[in-house]
């Protein structure tokens, strides 16, 4: 009697060949859940961007005078129309996270002065926070060099901690590192827009 079936080295083939299919399916579906990350991550600071220099824009435009910009105390702040936008600096590899919008009362300074920073420190302890979770300021500058009380406002907002980015020790002035290398939860955003008080 011949019986046929297959044989361990056949068995072993097939098992090896199956199993680098199921690998590589898994790596597909990773990097496309990966990739998909990113890009969420991406569309949430999109989407802050525009809010803030929406909201930027209404400010100054139903004001009386430009933005204005003053740094004091490791903080940095915008007044805009009596409102702070204030953060954290980023210093080196120490990220100051959060850009937090917040309305000074009639004794609390908001200007360009030194003497604005308490008003800047109460901001960021109590205002709303406009950036996602790990988001933070790589740069907010206002130009008023146009002339006839126009700024133009740049800013750059980035989401991630320090080691997703290809400098650890620079992730304000640095690039997120690829998908496969830690950069999946890591987004830059750069926006600018142009504001001009009407009153």
């Amino acid at each position: 009697m011949n019986k046929k079936g297959f044989t361990i080295v056949e068995l072993l083939i097939a098992i090896s060949v199956f199993s680098m299919a199921i690998m590589l399916v898994t790596a597909v579906v990773l990097g496309i859940a990966r990739q998909y990350q990113k890009a969420s991550y991406t569309v949430q600071l999109n989407d802050a961007s525009r809010n803030i220099h929406e909201m930027l824009a209404k400010d100054s435009n139903y004001g009386d005078s430009s933005p204005v910009r003053g740094t004091g105390g490791n903080k940095t702040w915008v007044c805009s129309n009596g409102v702070m936008y204030a953060w954290p600096n980023t210093v080196d590899g120490a990220i100051g996270n959060g850009l937090f919008r917040y309305e000074p009362t009639p004794t609390e300074t908001c200007d360009a002065t030194s003497a604005s920073a308490s008003t800047a420190a109460i901001a960021i302890t109590d205002g709303v926070n406009l950036l996602p979770k790990n988001g933070f300021v790589a740069n907010f500058s206002i130009d008023d060099s146009i002339g006839g009380g126009v700024s133009q406002i740049l800013t750059n907002f980035r989401v991630g901690t320090a080691d997703m980015f290809t400098e650890s020790d620079n992730p304000a002035g640095s690039n997120c590192l690829p998908t496969l290398k830690g950069g999946d939860f890591c987004a830059v955003v750069q926006y600018n827009s142009v504001v001009r008080p009407h009153i």
